[in-house]
């Protein structure tokens, strides 16, 4: 995206790019740790056999906000992100076809009249 959309050097993500990929893990690495601490494996016998069994510990508020919290930073952030560059890259595409298509006429313009 930023060599299509920008063709100067982002100096901004070159700069920051150590610290936005710290708090992307750092944001990953504690949304998994919350199940660790609200799951537990719950052992039961079924018949002749021993099976385990997630447990969750959650109360309501807290399961429906982890819930959002998930839904959000697994699925629409990243899917708003790429409708946003995708476009803004068709955007590009399509500015820069009608600005070789207007070169293009102008030219012939000044071709024929020389002749």
């Amino acid at each position: 995206y930023l060599s299509i959309a920008h063709s100067k050097p982002f100096s901004w993500i070159q700069t920051h790019k150590m610290i936005v990929l710290a708090i992307i893990w750092f944001l990953g690495i504690v949304m998994s740790l919350s199940y660790n601490v609200k799951i537990s494996a719950v052992s039961f016998t079924y018949g002749k056999h021993h099976y385990y069994t997630c447990h969750s510990h959650w109360t309501n508020e807290e399961e429906k906000f982890f819930e959002i919290l998930t839904l959000s930073v697994t699925f629409a952030i990243p899917l708003i992100v790429l409708i946003y560059v995708y476009l803004a890259i068709g955007l590009q595409i399509i500015r820069h076809n009608l600005s070789r298509d207007s070169n293009i006429n102008r030219d012939e313009a000044n071709f024929n009249s020389i002749e």
